[in-house]
């Protein structure tokens, strides 16, 4: 009987780390998809802004290398 006890135990012990666990990763991603801009014209959050910056760099990197080869 106190075996059974004692995996019901290690049970809701896991149980309760994963509820924290994914609790963390949905804090951050409600803080990265959260808008701190949102008009009718343009919606920005900082998930979407990291993005655009991203793509800005490839294309600034990527056109430069070509204008190198050619």
């Amino acid at each position: 009987m106190s075996s059974l006890l004692l995996i019901n135990r290690r049970l809701l012990d896991t149980v309760l780390l994963w509820q924290k666990g994914l609790s963390i990763f949905e804090s951050v991603w409600k803080f990265l998809t959260t808008r701190f801009v949102d008009s009718p014209t343009m919606k920005v959050s900082t998930f979407r802004l990291l993005i655009g910056i991203t793509l800005l760099v490839a294309v600034v990197v990527l056109s430069g290398s070509f204008e190198c080869a050619a």
